[in-house]
């Protein structure tokens, strides 16, 4: 209940490395995209149309474009009307070298690193103006030793050490797997054979921060950050046109579409199999009919005892529950208290651990059980009916079935929390595949075990779900400063430490991102650089679903009614169901596009609700049955008794269905073990 949140689109997703989100396109025959960061300063490269623009280099007098703003520009003449300056990193910040580049009239500018920053940037003042450079890289900053790391004779080496003469040298340090950056830097450390240390440099993307110490605007141009490597790549072919463009990304992902369709497949599936006892004797009722104008006998047993399914077959046999306006309440009130503590306290491990353990029990009981009864039926295959163990406990005797059932479905709920330990674990396609599974099988257990009896309970639980979900996602950053579902469904806050850092050193304290709240769908997003996932949370399925459910209950209820009494079917005997899925795919849709057209996270029950609740009760009352179903529909009442009639007919009264432990618990109630009861599924 306390993922109601419908985050169909990621569009704030902690990172835990530097994005480059510009590209650049050297107009070349084999050019291909150079990805570059873009600074936190000035405008945004434009996403449609790209500027094309003239490589230059600043004048030798001001290569580095750290002159005084007050200093003349001179000895420069521009090579066009709009170029594009291409300045090493290092001596002062990089918001000045965009201000300096400006009274050049550059239209943007590409800052690249190199090493000789490394050496520069650890100097004296004194030092950088008389060219001698007594200062090193600095070690995890500038280069890292694990990565790649070598020892060369102090005197083979070129001053000053930066210097491109000394690659070959540094060769053996460079070629390490390890070192990414194929690029060694000397360390200043000596050995005793007077060997100097060379090590593996770190060649990344870096953020362009603003000058707090400035009080001027912001620059008017763009500023990006290309990497060491890539410098290298088109330094050989410069002057060129380069063409710089933000990074494509599709304005609407079709993983958006693929939850949607997902989302209403699981809502409709789950809510029709939660009417499967009622669709079961409404065949054998038909059938009862047809053989009695044929005269024909009745179909017998088969082998297998597939013959005679009754209730006990049933998804969530013998543990449904009506809801009552209490139950509803009491819902609602321990999914706010559950959705701050959440928020408070950071126990999403628990949740894991215990979302595992409730889902390998529903995937059991909904998918591995029927697929092997099937197996049985077709193969004819008597040994899984075959009693293996006696289970303490009041479980009872177990057969190969049961057995084979609960351990696979345990076996893939423990494969699926391995994967939840891992970090980004979203991006795992066996991951969120289970985890969609998952979902499924929770759903439909749900649906199965939770019922409606009247649209007066369903009207209080959803008009209240409705309020509950605009405020915990819209009023909540009032008081708590921030949403408490968007928080609490994206698993938290995301890194706190420098990305620079956590892309070096992804296990440091304050780098992990954290994983969202596997209580939800999940389909990574399709062809976007900036990955994550559109996610449908599962309470955005159970509680338009308990109506759903209901109007399937009801339609089918008609039907077996009037066809028990022998009547003519009439337009009103079903309706309600097809018309509350189409609603519910409507408010599915609108919710999917408000998040497109807001740019933020939407209450899924904003629009979910309206279209439901909204198209049941304006049904109901132009066929003047409001009073009827608002009171609780007499006609389930009546089917229900229909219902036990068949079933007593087939295997006993429905007491005597209750007390026995045998046969009929072997299909379908043994097979949860005592820890999987009804609340592990809420």
């Amino acid at each position: 209940m306390q993922f109601l949140l419908l985050l169909l689109v990621l569009l704030l997703i902690p990172s835990s490395a530097i994005l480059p989100t510009a590209q650049i396109v050297p107009e070349t025959p084999s050019s291909s995209p150079i990805y570059a960061a873009e600074a936190f300063y000035g405008p945004a490269l434009p996403a449609d149309n790209s500027l094309n623009l003239e490589s230059s280099f600043p004048p030798s007098n001001d290569r580095g474009l750290c002159a005084s703003l007050d200093d003349p520009v001179t000895n420069f003449e521009p090579p066009s009307s709009e170029f594009a300056f291409l300045v090493p990193r290092g001596n002062c910040t990089f918001e000045h070298k965009s201000r300096r580049a400006e009274l050049y009239g550059a239209s943007a500018v590409v800052v690249y690193n190199n090493a000789e920053q490394m050496f520069f940037g650890n100097a004296t003042e004194s030092e950088i103006n008389g060219g001698l450079i007594s200062s090193f890289p600095t070690s995890k900053v500038d280069y890292e030793c694990s990565n790649g790391e070598a020892h060369v004779p102090k005197s083979s080496l070129s001053t000053p050490y930066y210097s491109r003469s000394n690659d070959d040298l540094f060769a053996e340090c460079s070629s390490s797997k390890s070192c990414s950056s194929n690029r060694c830097v000397a360390t200043g450390e000596v050995n005793s054979d007077d060997e100097m240390q060379v090590c593996c440099m770190w060649d990344l993307h870096q953020y362009l921060y603003p000058d707090y110490s400035q009080t001027e605007p912001s620059p008017t141009i763009p500023s990006v950050f290309i990497t060491s490597s890539q410098y290298d790549a088109v330094q050989p072919t410069l002057p060129l046109i380069l063409q710089m463009e933000q990074r494509p990304r599709p304005k609407y992902n079709a993983s958006s579409f693929l939850i949607w369709a997902w989302g209403c497949f699981v809502a409709v599936v789950a809510s029709r199999i939660s009417g499967s006892e009622l669709s079961r004797a409404l065949q054998k009722t038909q059938e009862k009919m047809r053989r009695g104008s044929a005269s024909t006998p009745p179909p017998s047993e088969s082998p297998d005892g597939e013959g005679t399914r009754g209730r006990e077959d049933d998804i969530g046999a013998g543990e449904s529950m009506e809801l009552t306006a209490k139950h509803a309440l009491g819902f609602l009130v321990m999914s706010s208290v559950t959705l701050l503590i959440l928020f408070y306290l950071n126990i999403y491990a628990i949740i894991t651990v215990l979302y595992a353990f409730g889902c390998s029990g529903a995937l059991s009981q909904v998918m591995i059980y029927p697929f092997f009864r099937k197996i049985r039926s077709l193969t004819g295959w008597r040994k899984l009916d075959e009693i293996c163990c006696t289970l303490p406990l009041d479980i009872g005797d177990c057969t190969y079935l049961d057995v084979t059932s609960t351990a696979l479905g345990y076996g893939f709920g423990i494969l699926w929390y391995c994967y939840a330990l891992k970090p980004n674990a979203s991006s795992y396609f066996i991951y969120w595949f289970l985890q969609d599974i998952f979902g499924l099988c929770m759903c439909t257990l749900f649906l199965s075990v939770i019922r409606l009896p009247s649209l007066r309970v369903a009207s209080f639980l959803l008009v209240a779900a409705f309020v509950y979900d605009i405020f915990f996602v819209f009023i909540s950053p009032i008081i708590f400063e921030k949403s408490v579902m968007i928080t609490v469904a994206t698993g938290g806050d995301g890194p706190t430490t420098d990305p620079m850092v956590c892309e070096k050193y992804p296990d440091t304290d304050g780098c992990k991102v954290p994983n969202p709240l596997p209580m939800l769908f999940s389909i990574p997003k399709i062809n976007d650089y900036q990955g994550g996932s559109s996610l449908l949370g599962l309470g955005d399925i159970v509680l338009p679903g308990l109506l759903m459910s209901f109007a399937c209950r009801l339609d089918l209820s008609k039907a077996l009614v009037s066809l028990s009494n022998g009547e003519q079917k009439d337009k009103n005997v079903s309706g309600y169901f097809f018309y509350v899925c189409v609603g519910y795919a409507v408010g599915l849709m609108m919710a999917n596009v408000a998040v497109y057209l807001m740019e933020m996270g939407q209450p899924a029950l904003l629009y979910l609700v309206p279209c439901t609740l909204g198209v049941i009760i304006k049904m109901s009352m132009k066929r003047g049955e409001f009073e009827d179903v608002f009171k609780g529909p007499a006609v389930m009442h009546q089917a229900n008794e229909i219902l036990d009639e068949i079933e007593g007919g087939v295997g006993g009264s429905g007491s005597e269905r209750g007390s026995e432990n045998g046969d009929a618990l072997q299909d379908g109630e043994r097979l949860l073990s005592p820890n999987i009861s009804n609340s592990d599924v809420v």
